[in-house]
């Protein structure tokens, strides 16, 4: 029998480089690289400086840890004798398998079933038939399941040794729009040595490997200690929902051949579309999207009242980034060439806004205002507008780099504002004392008198311009949702029906103009206008906010956002 009586343990990290003696002297080590899931070795990396080491060439026994935590049995196919070379379909040791080698490794438990391997580079014994030294490598997989447990073992043994960290044992994808591409990630791979390690391939396996790709890999060559090598992965989702595979790697530790699996990193990511995907973290107001330049943005206040925003590009949420503030109203984008400004009131109703320069400083335009502000820009500048503590409309222009002062435009209105611009004009909407709707026009940054469209309103109207000219659209006072076109060709109101809990959201794209509403179901209900009209389908969701719908510049179609009752932002494309 062959001792060793102390022992260390780390986990490993990379950057994290175990002290080793160098393959001239004998070495006795053990290293352990569990995935994902694993239930033996619960996804961590160990190391181990010491190891108890007993029998013969019919059965081998490792135990390391605190208090022997940690054991390893290895087998011969019965009758047989453990030498160099490999062995296949090992199945539980200390149990009779004829025809199977077999391979234990446990914290204690039992596994009643098993698919392992291992390989014996070298051992030898004593003159009374003892282990003398040994250099194990060994694959294995507790009750058959795919996840492996990973493991090189050296005792006094002169034969290359190495161990190996990888930075994830996962990668995470963010939402990703069907059809659409995310950013890569990366995983690397460390060797942390003594003995050189070559990751030979990389490759995507499981069950929807083709929403996955291997875009980028500097694997390949040999690896001293120190060294590491990358994979860079894209996540291409074919369908809506949760998509998972595995980036598959082969080296020395997980060879290639056999019955070897490989090491798997588990890749996972939600494909939006057809259903419903969150965006990370908690909000407490109604969500406003917008398109700039080639991406989207989604505003919304946290739990705290700051602002956050989550930007899309090329059909992928990012998780979202706090820019302060302490906002007292539901935020107000408004996209220009520079960049976006977002509005919005602070707690004593003034307004205040950040610019596309410096996002994270907050400015202070003064005033007093009841309504959420409303932002346009034309080509005579960018405007805010918000309802007065008098209920008359108010606005701001920035221009050349100043803005006006506050000026009033009359009325009397109760309702947040809705804006549109076309080649007749910019457009501010909002609902009348009466209940009706009315809106003034800027023509060359001048304004016009009221005018009056009639209607009678139960929530603040909604308004886009496409082809056809400016629409607005309204919830009526019978829940359903009204429309009239402004310019144009005008019309009067026309009901689109249904029945709403929220005010309604109206976008347009190549494929026509969509309007959206929250349903007296919670759930989002949508309809298409033009090009090929359709009646009012429900999208799904359990939804507690006025939607909001915005069309992708990068032809991914038109998304649409809601807060949920978990208090999270809900995104899916139409």
């Amino acid at each position: 029998m062959a001792v060793v009586a102390l022992f260390t343990a780390t986990l490993m990290g990379v950057g994290v480089q175990p002290a080793h003696a160098s393959l001239g002297q004998p070495l006795t080590h053990v290293f352990l690289d569990s995935e994902a899931d694993d239930t033996v070795g619960g996804g961590a990396t160990l190391d181990f400086s010491s190891v108890l080491v007993q029998g013969t060439s019919g059965r081998v026994s490792f135990a390391f840890g605190p208090v022997g935590t940690w054991s390893v049995v290895i087998q011969p196919v019965p009758g047989g004798a453990l030498t160099t070379g490999t062995y296949e379909n090992a199945q539980p040791a200390d149990i009779d398998h004829p025809g199977h080698p077999g391979l234990t490794a446990s914290t204690g438990g039992n596994c009643l079933q098993q698919t392992s391997r291992f390989i014996i580079d070298g051992i030898s014994f004593d003159g009374a038939g003892a282990i003398n030294s040994i250099a194990l490598r060994f694959e294995h997989h507790c009750e058959a399941r795919d996840p492996a447990l990973f493991g090189a073992i050296s005792y006094n043994s002169t034969i290359d040794y190495r161990t190996r960290s990888l930075n994830s044992n996962s990668m995470g994808f963010p939402v990703t729009q069907v059809g659409k591409t995310s950013v890569a990630h990366t995983e690397t791979i460390t060797n942390q040595g003594p003995s050189s390690l070559t990751v030979s391939s990389a490759g995507i396996t499981g069950t929807n490997a083709s929403d996955f790709h291997v875009v980028s890999s500097t694997c390949g060559s040999s690896l001293s200690q120190g060294q590491a090598c990358s994979v860079g992965v894209t996540f291409s989702p074919a369908a809506a929902g949760n998509r998972v595979a595995r980036l598959t790697l082969f080296d020395q530790l997980a060879p290639a051949g056999g019955g070897g699996t490989g090491r798997d990193v588990v890749l996972s990511g939600t494909g939006g579309g057809p259903t419903w995907a969150p965006l990370n973290g908690f909000v407490a107001s109604d969500p406003v999207a917008v398109a700039s330049g080639s991406s989207l943005k989604a505003y919304a206040l946290d739990t705290g009242g700051d602002l956050r925003v989550w930007t899309s590009n090329n059909g992928v949420w990012d998780g979202g980034v706090t820019f302060g503030g302490q906002f007292a109203s539901v935020p107000s984008p408004v996209a220009t060439s520079g960049g976006v400004y977002v509005f919005g009131l602070a707690r004593d109703d003034s307004l205040f806004y950040t610019g596309p320069s410096n996002p994270y400083i907050v400015n202070s335009l003064g005033g007093g205002l009841l309504s959420t502000p409303a932002g346009e820009t034309d080509a005579t500048g960018v405007y805010v507008f918000g309802v007065g503590l008098d209920h008359a409309l108010y606005y701001r222009r920035l221009s050349g780099g100043t803005w006006s002062a506050w000026q009033s435009l009359g009325g009397y209105l109760t309702s947040d504002l809705a804006t549109a611009v076309d080649s007749t004009g910019l457009y501010v909407f909002g609902r009348g004392g009466d209940g009706s709707l009315w809106y003034r026009r800027f023509v060359g940054g001048v304004p016009s008198g009221w005018q009056g469209l009639g209607g009678y309103m139960s929530s603040f109207p909604a308004a886009v311009s496409d082809p056809s000219g400016i629409n607005v659209f309204i919830r009526g006072g019978d829940g359903a949702g009204w429309y009239r076109r402004v310019t144009g060709t005008p019309s009067g109101w026309a009901s689109l029906g249904g029945y709403f809990l929220s005010a309604l959201s109206a976008v347009t794209d190549q494929s026509g103009l969509h309007v959206f509403g929250v349903g007296g179901d919670h759930a989002m209900w949508f309809r298409r206008l033009t090009v090929q009209p359709s009646g009012w389908a429900a999208l799904g969701g359990y939804l507690v906010s006025n939607p909001s719908a915005v069309s992708d510049p990068t032809g991914g179609g038109v998304q649409v956002l809601a807060l949920g009752g978990d208090q999270r932002m809900w995104v899916r494309s139409v």
